[in-house]
């Protein structure tokens, strides 16, 4: 019992310290800017975008340093079983794609907001600079937040459905506490 204490503490300090280093990747960039006398505000768009997805970059290389075995064993499981999880992961997209149209449809019926902040500043993101959002968006943000949220929210609580809550309240209480304006 005391070890499993001691493990949940652990994981839940590496937690803690990956979502301090995720929450202020800007720090990567921003400090060098400082220290070389560079106006952030006098950068272009897409060189802001740029300098994130670098800032981001270095979080991916951190989150790898620090699960690098269990990646190398579900990239192994990956390779062996490539067929099973097409197919598991097309039914699980098609059911959140309709999921998610549902949710979206009754929050637009019963919300005065009609859409959400975070979706705006992706869209407007889009349009400024396809490329590097799509790397941004599509690429980099989903696996920084499968890591944090599935992979150690995995670790820290043993009981699948607790976890599935906990991670599922914590990260969309992220996204809506970042992009909050008003109580919709």
């Amino acid at each position: 019992m005391v070890m499993k204490v001691k493990n949940c503490l652990k994981n839940l300090g590496i937690f803690i310290i990956l979502f301090l280093v995720f929450l202020y990747k800007d720090l990567f960039y921003l400090i060098p800017l400082k220290l070389l006398n560079i106006d952030y505000e006098s950068l272009s768009y897409n060189t802001e975008l740029l300098l994130s997805i670098v800032s981001s970059l270095i979080v991916v290389l951190i989150v790898v340093i620090v699960y690098h075995k269990y990646l190398k064993e579900k990239i192994i499981d990956y390779k062996k079983n490539y067929s099973k999880y097409l197919d598991l992961g097309l039914k699980y997209y098609l059911v959140g794609l309709f999921g998610m149209f549902a949710f979206n449809l009754l929050i637009a019926l019963l919300s005065p907001v009609k859409e959400a902040n975070n979706e705006v500043l992706v869209q407007e993101m889009l349009k400024e600079s396809p490329l590097l959002s799509f790397i941004s968006a599509s690429i980099i943000a989903p696996f920084l937040e499968e890591m944090l949220f599935r992979k150690s929210f995995g670790d820290i609580f043993k009981n699948k459905k607790l976890m599935v809550v906990a991670s599922g309240l914590f990260f969309g209480l992220l996204h809506v506490i970042f992009s909050m304006e008003t109580p919709w």
